[in-house]
């Protein structure tokens, strides 16, 4: 009788698990995350490979990503934190050369818009000049 007990109080710590584990995945399921991705380029052009990037998200830095050898780089967020404002800065000296309504400047830090995401969640930043 003792070994009934036993088998059913392990049955419902099994069945209690298994409907925490499965609301876990639910939610995760439920959430969606956004890419910013692009590519870091030098004046003539070429890949910046092994660059120390900072992404910030309101003024917290959440990751420090590098630059692989093509230069390319890419930082994924939980799409609901889209009310956030986010930058990419880079290391000293370097600043990042900003094309805005045709009025070109420098500056450390590169704004990112997540309103221009894709149908996929891809805010795509293309290729970034670095001087």
């Amino acid at each position: 009788m003792n070994w009934i007990k036993y088998y059913h109080t392990k049955n419902l710590l099994i069945f209690i698990f298994l409907l925490f584990f499965a609301q876990g995945c639910q939610e995760f399921i439920h959430d969606s995350f956004d890419t910013f991705q692009g590519v870091i380029v030098d004046k003539e052009g070429d890949p910046v490979s092994n660059l120390r990037l900072n992404f910030y998200s309101n003024s917290s830095l959440i990751y420090s990503i590098t630059t692989d050898n093509l230069g390319a780089f890419k930082v994924v967020v939980p799409s609901k934190n889209l009310d956030d404002s986010y930058r990419l800065t880079a290391p000293s000296p370097f600043l990042f050369e900003v094309n805005q309504n045709e009025f070109i400047y420098t500056d450390r830090d590169l704004m990112l818009d997540p309103s221009l995401r894709d149908a996929n969640g891809v805010i795509d930043l293309g290729t970034v000049i670095l001087v």
